[in-house]
């Protein structure tokens, strides 16, 4: 038993109680990496649309 002036040990990462919530992080990442893949393979369909886009960054500098 710890003694009351410390603060109780959190879950280490190869715990099972943190094996959901990483593997929630783990999925949402996939889900976001995979979405942000199709986006940019959609917009390749749109030459115009990114034609215009590149023209706008390049007028930033």
């Amino acid at each position: 038993m710890l003694p009351p002036d410390r603060p109780t040990p959190s879950p280490d990462r190869g715990s099972p109680a943190a094996r959901p919530r990483a593997s929630l992080w783990r999925a949402l990442a996939w889900g976001v990496a995979i979405g942000l893949c199709a986006a940019v393979f959609a917009s390749y369909g749109r030459a115009d649309f990114l034609r215009t886009l590149a023209d706008q960054l390049w007028s930033c500098f």
